[in-house]
């Protein structure tokens, strides 16, 4: 039988991080954008804690060409799925951040 401290403990780290995110806060998705409504920003998950996210630019789908003129080496968006994503350079295609 678990340990009812360990139990309750368990089960608090769980309910806060699938609770709305909270600059600060407890999150496992890593990259996911989120509001903070209470600080009115846009947060991102890193590291396991929200964190004050970068500026973004538009929405747009990973993988597809970010080779335009008016779209710098590694800019910030949102993908279209809510995840944080940037212009690789090299490839200059919209990818996962790697933060």
């Amino acid at each position: 039988m678990a340990d009812p401290a360990t139990a309750a403990a368990t089960a608090g780290a769980a309910a806060a991080a699938s609770s709305a995110p909270v600059l600060g806060g407890i999150c496992t998705d890593a990259d996911k954008l989120g509001y903070d409504s209470t600080t009115n920003q846009q947060v991102v998950c890193e590291g396991n804690t929200w964190d004050k996210a970068p500026i973004t630019t538009g929405v747009h789908a990973t993988g597809s060409s970010c080779d335009r003129p008016d779209i710098p080496v590694f800019a910030m968006s949102t993908s279209d799925d809510g995840y944080l994503i940037e212009c690789d350079p090299a490839t200059r295609v919209w990818s996962r951040h790697q933060g």
